[in-house]
């Protein structure tokens, strides 16, 4: 919370969704740390993380299905990457 910068609260999840959301995710792979990053800077690893029987969220499966369809978006907001089509 922001009026207490000292509260940290650990979830573990496969929810790609929840994890986006993170301030940071550390993934874990047989035992070891595999990253540990900003939400961005881990999903970057698609590749990587969908070997392991991880996802991606849903915003960055958007992101890339536009940019297949030629629109080059930078946002990972979903709102935002509806308004720019639309426009």
């Amino acid at each position: 919370r922001e009026d207490n910068p000292n509260l940290t609260i650990i979830s573990i999840t496969h929810d790609v969704e929840e994890a986006y959301d993170s301030d940071r995710i550390i993934v874990i792979s047989h035992g070891k740390v595999f990253l540990n990053d900003t939400p961005n800077n881990v999903f970057k690893h698609k590749e990587e993380l969908l070997s392991m029987n991880l996802d991606i969220p849903f915003a960055y499966k958007m992101k890339e299905g536009l940019l297949d369809l030629g629109y080059d978006i930078e946002s990972l907001d979903e709102k935002e990457m509806v308004k720019k089509v639309c426009r």
